[in-house]
């Protein structure tokens, strides 16, 4: 049964921590998709003529982007307290959350419930009703993990919260964009992507083309694919050619494959790289 209880928690463990790596690649997503809608309020804003009201809550949508980051970078250096504290203790688990400012002095339990309860503050003006982050035990102290609690388990928790920051911080800066102007139609930036066809024979030339969406249509950017600058058309779309190599011997017929393009548009608001990922498929010809 000990045996068996200790499996069971492992594997447990390993879903834990696998639901850790997806939350954490979201939350970068996360991350640039709000860097994208503060840049789309800028672009707005500039063609709006920069009109007062509208330059006020630029500057407020660019403040949320600050804090969140710094609220970010601080749930972080908590996770980095965390492993520290784990890996003080030798049977790995996570002792009493206040042993953790033994460790960092920079960062406590308390002092990140205080973080956590002034980004509430601030945020709310933006996105009225916003929900606190931190709960209250009977003691009046904020647990964020209970004691003793596996490792894996407590960064889960944190990744989790960090993912529900970045959450709130995204609907208020929706709420922003619609405030700019009277309703200016506001889309999200970012760059796409639209292939000729998404399959390619070994050998030809797969073709695509690379623009940004309409919130920033009308500026002219500068697109690498591959980390080689292409030809930029005067309606804003670059021409996509990847020559396809030949099959090396014993390659299948089918083959996933994908190219890699950057979006720079420079302006006086300052310079923003959007970035895409196109996936194709190599299909190997029947012979006749």
């Amino acid at each position: 049964m000990l045996f068996r209880g200790q499996a069971q928690q492992a594997m447990a463990l390993e879903k834990i921590a696998a639901l850790e790596v997806r939350l954490a690649a979201n939350n970068q997503q996360g991350a640039q998709a709000m860097a994208n809608t503060v840049y789309g309020i800028r672009v707005a804003v500039a063609q709006n003529q920069s009109q007062a009201r509208d330059v006020a809550v630029l500057t407020q949508s660019q403040q949320l982007l600050v804090r969140t980051k710094s609220l970010v970078d601080t749930l972080h250096l908590f996770q980095q307290a965390l492993r520290a504290a784990a890996h003080e203790d030798p049977t790995g688990a996570l002792r009493h959350p206040d042993a953790v400012s033994g460790l960092n002095s920079a960062i406590t339990p308390q002092r990140l419930a205080r973080h956590l309860d002034r980004y509430t503050a601030f945020i709310r003006p933006c996105l009225p009703g916003a929900p606190a982050f931190t709960l209250t035990g009977p003691d009046g102290t904020t647990w964020l993990y209970p004691p003793r609690v596996p490792l894996a388990a407590a960064l889960a928790s944190l990744t989790r919260l960090e993912a529900q920051v970045r959450r709130l911080a995204t609907d208020a800066l929706n709420q922003q964009a619609q405030k700019v102007g009277t309703h200016c139609g506001f889309d999200k930036i970012g760059a796409m992507a639209v292939a000729a066809s998404n399959t390619a024979a070994p050998g030809a030339t797969y073709e695509a083309q690379l623009f940004l969406t309409m919130a920033a249509s009308s500026l002219r950017p500068v697109m690498r694919v591959e980390g080689k600058e292409i030809e930029v058309h005067p309606n804003g779309w670059g021409a996509v050619e990847i020559n396809v190599p030949l099959p090396r011997p014993g390659q299948p017929d089918t083959v996933r494959a994908r190219w890699h393009g950057t979006v720079l548009v420079k302006s006086a608001l300052g310079d923003t790289a959007f970035q895409v990922d196109a996936p194709y498929l190599v299909v190997k010809q029947p012979t006749q």
